[in-house]
């Protein structure tokens, strides 16, 4: 469960990830085509005022700041202890200092950053007690995401992964 800053892929891009191989393996379970986004800030805390919080500071940073092109690749890569699939996306960096910078003008406080922003758009989970498989790592998968909104997405366990709320899809100016 937790509360997201994220961009979402748009048509071209969403197309390019569709075309990515998604071999059925046991213990990966592959992110469907809505749940595809760049994180751009995440928290696991989750309260209504926290969202009210967040809905302002999403407003105020895309109004502050124009659409990102995201270069995604050049080959997946697992991300973290969690065993994510996940394939970079080099384009958000200035968005996510403006994110930080917006949080703490407005007295949002989600806490430091527990490591540097690394764009990235997560194709595949590992199953528990699974790991990713070394023939999912390294594939090519390149191509631009232009997404036009700062979306604030509300995140759920559900039986078959997360469940996204999305609460504001902020257009950039």
């Amino acid at each position: 469960m937790g509360i997201f800053l994220g961009l979402l892929p748009d048509a071209e891009a969403v197309a390019i990830l569709r075309d990515h191989p998604r071999p059925e393996i046991d213990g990966v379970r592959w992110e469907p085509d809505e749940r595809l986004h760049v994180t751009v800030r995440y928290t696991a805390t989750l309260h209504e005022d926290l969202i009210a919080q967040l809905d302002e500071v999403a407003r105020e940073v895309a109004l502050r700041s124009t659409a990102p092109v995201l270069e995604l690749g050049p080959t997946t890569e697992v991300l973290g202890r969690d065993g994510t699939l996940v394939v970079p996306a080099r384009g958000a960096e200035d968005l996510a200092r403006l994110v930080d910078q917006v949080l703490d003008e407005f007295d949002v406080d989600l806490g430091p950053r527990d490591h540097p922003y690394f764009g990235h758009l997560t194709l595949a989970r590992r199953r528990s007690g699974t790991s990713i498989p070394d023939a999912l790592i390294g594939v090519p998968t390149v191509g631009l995401v232009r997404p036009m909104s700062l979306a604030l997405i509300v995140s759920e366990p559900g039986p078959d992964g997360s469940i996204y709320d999305h609460r504001l899809n902020a257009p950039f100016a």
